[in-house]
């Protein structure tokens, strides 16, 4: 057995009975797929709840990360005044209103990292509740930004513009 398999397998064990001590929602494979939990290094296993909410929050503070120039566009930043012509105000108002929800997301768990064991499990579960809707609401976000890259590619070349 390599050492990934085994830390794997010990990651898994460990969260195997915090989700049974706090009755968590997910098992460990669906967070692995979602939060990449996988990657945990296996002497972490007696931490395992908080590296869980250390992953989902990375995730969501990623997602911010992606979708902040859109909202945000800084003259000196010539993807973020680009990205933010993809979207139309109607559009960009939704947007910031999501942004407002993962804000609200990622700084409720960092605040559970400051409680008990038992509250950042409770945090896992009602992040998973939700999950399936915020990552729907990214790929729609994600999928215009990408189209609107499609978009200035072609218009680029189109114009002739080479750089």
């Amino acid at each position: 057995m390599t050492e990934d398999k085994e830390d794997y397998e010990v990651l898994k064990e460990a969260y195997d009975k915090a989700k049974k001590k706090y009755n968590l929602s997910p098992n460990f494979e669906e967070l692995d797929k979602e939060f990449e939990v996988s990657i945990i290094d296996g002497d972490r296993e007696r931490f395992i709840v908080e590296y869980v909410r250390r992953a989902i929050c990375s995730r969501i503070h990623k997602m911010i990360n992606y979708l902040t120039p859109v909202l945000h566009p800084q003259p000196s930043s010539l993807h973020s005044m680009i990205e933010s012509k993809f979207f139309k105000k109607e559009e960009t108002d939704k947007l910031f209103e999501f942004y407002k929800k993962l804000h609200h997301w990622l700084h409720k768990g960092l605040l559970k990292s400051f409680q008990s064991e038992e509250e950042i499990a409770k945090f896992i579960n009602e992040i998973w509740e939700i999950w399936p809707e915020i990552k729907d609401k990214v790929i729609i976000y994600m999928s215009k930004i990408v189209t609107g890259w499609e978009k200035q590619e072609k218009e680029d070349l189109d114009n002739g513009y080479l750089g």
